[in-house]
């Protein structure tokens, strides 16, 4: 990109990518598709960049969350377990 750039200097460049090292590029104009319309959002609120730098900072909290035991989807909640209403069969009855 860069040799690019310095030889033909209006060159423009997409990239899709989820690594902080190319979000990071010089200039780079980075756009979110986390929620609609797109926005832009600089290079310190990529989720990316939170992630990694989270895992730096946090390791071992960050591993213990990572496998963290995951409750399946076949367990059954009871409306004590839950913190919100469960309503019977799933199905709202007033629809």
């Amino acid at each position: 990109m860069h040799d690019t750039l310095r030889r033909y200097k209006d060159s423009q460049f997409i990239i899709s990518t989820h690594s902080p090292v190319l979000l990071g590029y010089p200039s780079a104009q980075i756009l979110s598709f986390d929620s609609a319309p797109l926005q832009q959002i600089g290079y310190e609120e990529t989720a990316p960049l939170l992630i990694v730098r989270y895992f730096l900072n946090n390791r071992e909290d960050f591993l213990k969350e990572l496998f963290q035991e995951t409750p399946s989807l076949f367990d059954v909640v009871t409306e004590e377990d839950s913190e919100v209403p469960i309503r019977g069969g799933g199905v709202d009855s007033d629809a």
